[in-house]
């Protein structure tokens, strides 16, 4: 007898990409990318000072799943710039392009916009509610500066039941990873209700991180349409956590689920001691997809003002063809634009945009309406 040996021949597909923009773009201003590429989760084209391999240093950056072109704004700081498709899961680079960012055509200034009288920087409407998703698995008793990191949590949430959100509120709080290893348990340990800063203060400081507990990221953020069912309003997600999804979740598809089922929600997740610039990047890119923002945070401190700032209102800026030029919060950083007229919009209930004009090198304050 014989033994037939069969082969067959493998075909390895080569993912490439290619970018396509002027040479140069003024500084502060809006231009087309036109691209092509894979267009997978995550995927980026974004904008980084020339020779620079530093992948949390771009100067802009936006997600394919804009379409093409997208746009970017050009940074006000002249110089040599490359643009580049950069893959998000992996974080390779398949194609470069130079561009030359020129002075801007104007003087600049900054605008910040400050609370209302009362100091309220949340802005939230009589219909929206917060919840709190707290990540207590067992990388949470790793330490940060002799602290573990699950004290500095607990410690920094409980200032924001008593001092940040105001009483009344509807407030759900979700943890995971406190209550048995080797398990992607996440549970609701406050079930939505008026916040009793004591009573959440309470529960807050019973949370104890579990060592070898897991990571349910997406299984959390899924849950979210059933803690929150009965809000009317839009539901304000804020999401601490140190590590990866480590229990086969997707948060990505879980986001695209609740914005495909209605759910007026933002996102804003909080990175506490993340030293791994590709998981930052899928953070910030869940942030955007689920129109939120992304926060950095090593030490207490800076959790508390990073926490601090993802339950602040954002505000859009707009130019006078109605584009887009600049996002900030409310009580947060000034944002630099060119000398010019603009709207301001704040996101709260019945916003009406109102308008601010900016000069060259002043210091522009409004307050919030």
């Amino acid at each position: 007898s014989g033994v037939t040996l069969a082969t067959a021949a493998v075909v390895v597909e080569t993912v490439s990409a290619s970018l396509r923009a002027g040479d140069s773009a003024q500084g502060g201003t809006l231009f087309d990318v036109h691209w092509q590429g894979p267009d997978n989760r995550g995927d980026f084209i974004g904008l980084v000072l020339a020779g620079s391999e530093d992948r949390a240093n771009y100067a802009a950056h936006t997600y394919s799943y804009h379409g093409d072109p997208v746009q970017l704004r050009a940074p006000l700081e002249p110089g040599d710039y490359e643009l580049r498709y950069v893959t998000g899961q992996s974080g390779v680079v398949l194609a470069r392009a130079a561009i030359q960012i020129t002075p801007a055509p104007l003087g600049r200034g900054t605008l910040a916009v400050l609370p209302p009288d009362n100091g309220d920087t949340l802005l939230l409407g009589a219909g929206d509610a917060v919840e709190l998703i707290l990540d207590a698995s067992g990388s949470m008793l790793q330490r940060q500066d002799g602290v573990r990191r699950i004290e500095i949590a607990k410690q920094v949430l409980s200032g924001l039941v008593t001092d940040t959100i105001p009483m009344g509120t509807p407030f759900a709080l979700r943890v995971f990873g406190h209550k048995e290893a080797d398990k992607c348990r996440t549970d609701l340990e406050m079930a939505l209700q008026p916040l009793a800063a004591m009573d959440a203060a309470a529960t807050i400081a019973d949370i104890q991180a579990k060592n070898l507990a897991r990571t349910p990221i997406g299984q959390s953020l899924e849950l979210v349409a059933s803690d929150l069912s009965t809000v009317t309003g839009k539901r304000l997600i804020v999401l601490v956590t140190d590590g990866e999804e480590t229990c086969g979740g997707d948060a990505a598809e879980a986001i695209e689920a609740l914005q495909a089922a209605g759910i007026d929600v933002r996102i804003n997740i909080v990175g506490f001691a993340i030293d791994d610039t590709a998981l930052a990047e899928t953070f910030r890119y869940w942030a955007t997809l689920g129109d939120g923002s992304y926060h950095e945070a090593i030490s207490a401190d800076d959790l508390a003002a990073s926490m601090s700032a993802a339950l602040q209102a954002p505000f859009t800026v707009t130019d006078t063809n109605g584009r887009v030029v600049a996002r900030g919060t409310v009580g947060g950083d000034a944002v630099d634009l060119m000398e010019g007229d603009y709207q301001v919009t704040v996101e709260r209930d019945n916003a009406q945009p109102f308008s601010v004009s900016i000069a060259s090198d002043k210091d522009t304050r409004v307050s919030a309406r």
